[in-house]
């Protein structure tokens, strides 16, 4: 589990994946494609001489990855600065985060006294109202 994830990234990992499974494809089918179309059209570049068996297996030994891609498809659905780089922040670390932010934002003076309280969940919670929440990996991130 990340803290935070840079959209960016996200990005990245995707092309790479991508290109995993591409390399894969063409080895496991014997083609030569040189750039990895949508996951789901995939299936329409195998071979017709390829056994059901080995699309199957294929398809089974790629699933996780195929997830992946499908995950990250979804956040940047849903992120519209996902190009630009949306900053993911994981919902356990969010009460961190506020301090943080708020500290950096110059709302809490980062001389502020450690003798005084404050509740870092409830503040949290209110900053909370202004992200919209996604999952990725199974973990829930917050964004805005």
């Amino acid at each position: 589990m990340e803290n935070i994830i840079d959209t960016r990234d996200l990005a990245e990992r995707r092309d790479e994946l991508k290109t995993r499974i591409l390399d894969a494809f063409n080895y496991t089918f014997f083609t030569e494609l040189d750039c990895c179309p949508d996951i789901e059209t995939l299936s329409d570049n195998i071979p017709e001489n390829a056994t059901k068996e080995d699309k199957e297996l294929f398809f089974s030994d790629w699933k996780d990855e195929i997830n992946e891609i499908n995950e990250i498809d979804e956040i940047e659905h849903y992120c519209p600065d996902f190009e630009f780089g949306c900053t993911l922040i994981h919902y356990d670390y969010f009460t961190e985060y506020t301090k943080e932010l708020l500290i950096d934002c110059g709302y809490i003076s980062k001389d502020f006294p450690t003798w005084i309280e404050i509740d870092w969940n409830a503040t949290a919670e209110n900053v909370m109202y202004d992200y919209s929440e996604i999952n990725y990996r199974g973990e829930t991130y917050l964004f805005r």
